[in-house]
């Protein structure tokens, strides 16, 4: 590796060490456990408005046909309250 003229040259030995290190940085960032298995436990579909109402009607049907999808349940939870507006 070296400079002319103020321009990088680069050879075909850089490039493969280049590369031999970007796989040896990246390999612990490669998930490890198996696609097939995931997910591994229920999912939990939070609803931020309160049961009974159509946000909570249409989440349920997500809900279930994501279930029926992923061969997981997916539990609904209604968390109504949380929108953090401020009208005072």
């Amino acid at each position: 590796m070296g400079k002319k003229n103020g321009v990088l040259k680069v050879n075909g030995r850089m490039i493969l060490y280049s590369t031999i290190l970007f796989f040896i940085l990246v390999q612990p960032c490669i998930a490890t456990e198996d696609p097939a298995q995931f997910p591994s436990k229920p999912i939990t579909l939070i609803i931020p408005w309160a049961a009974g109402g159509t946000g909570d009607l249409s989440g349920r049907k997500v809900a279930d046909s994501a279930g029926k999808i992923l061969g997981q349940p997916v539990l609904v939870e209604n968390k109504a309250g949380g929108g953090g507006g401020h009208w005072n």
